[in-house]
């Protein structure tokens, strides 16, 4: 049996080693100030209350609230959606089947991935594959793991947003460096017929570097667009990453609200002090 476990919860999921929670590459990444993500969450409120002005003043105003404070969610989740469906009709063009869909934009962006991975031969080796660090004890899923005669062996991730940011190179760094990843294994019953997969652990492919493919989305003025960008991604920013997770391991486990019914939830802001405390009692607070 596994060591390593991947649980999924509806649209979230968490990993596992030994049954014991660990946290996930892009939540060790979250550790860094993104000034940029923040100024995205803003203007998608805005954006949405600007576009929806009509409806919602005819709303109450609880109902208001809470539909503009979820607007940011909602787009980033339908990003995260297209960017899959990006993937599974680029996979079905390559193999040369037919693609039906009614968003034109959606089949021209997987019409690039898929002319990129052509006209750069590149080979799917992994895809989708939960990753695992034993020892450092952090664990993520990658998007593929590629190899083309020109590039080599290279750990992909596909982005579709408006540019591919500088933290990807952390987060493939962390995947290129992990221990294990998850392979699917079917099962067949005494006759023959197929039983629900299980998930086994095979040891992590050595790659030779790793590359960004960046999808632009068609728009009334450009074409979609495709491009390959070289990340570097090697022991550097690994241990940028490694320093990120201590951070994580040892303040946000500690002081975050989402770790309270941890073991490790250990706030450094105790409760107050009055006059009428004895002093032994003082003491003892400021341990």
């Amino acid at each position: 049996m596994s060591r390593f476990s991947r649980k999924n919860f509806g649209n979230s999921h968490a990993y596992y080693v030994d049954g014991q929670k660990i946290p996930g590459v892009t939540s060790v990444i979250g550790v860094l100030d993104k000034p940029a993500l923040v100024n995205w969450a803003s203007e998608t409120t805005a954006r949405h209350a600007v576009e929806n002005w009509p409806r919602l003043t005819g709303m109450s105003m609880i109902d208001r609230f809470e539909e503009l404070k979820k607007a940011r969610y909602a787009v980033n989740r339908e990003a995260t959606v297209r960017g899959k469906r990006i993937h599974a009709l680029a996979e079905k063009l390559i193999k040369g089947e037919s693609v039906s869909t009614d968003d034109q934009s959606l089949r021209a962006a997987a019409q690039v991935y898929a002319d990129l991975l052509d006209t750069w031969s590149l080979e799917q080796v992994l895809s989708e594959a939960s990753v695992v660090s034993y020892g450092y004890q952090y664990a993520g899923t990658l998007d593929g793991i590629f190899e083309s005669p020109r590039l080599g062996r290279v750990i992909v991730d596909v982005k579709t947003g408006k540019r591919a940011y500088s933290e990807v190179a952390l987060q493939l760094a962390a995947y290129r460096y992990c221990d294990d990843y998850l392979a699917e294994v079917e099962q067949r019953g005494p006759r023959g017929g197929r039983l629900p997969s299980t998930w086994e652990a095979q040891p992590m492919p050595q790659v030779d570097g790793a590359v960004v493919i960046h999808i632009e989305r068609e728009t009334e003025d450009s074409p979609a667009a495709a491009h390959l960008l070289p990340v570097a991604a090697g022991e550097r920013e690994w241990s940028v990453f490694l320093w990120l997770n201590e951070i994580y391991r040892e303040w946000i486990e500690r002081t975050g609200f989402d770790h309270r019914k941890q073991p490790t939830y250990a706030p450094p802001i105790g409760a107050e002090l009055h006059p009428e405390m004895s002093d032994t009692e003082i003491r003892e607070a400021l341990q």
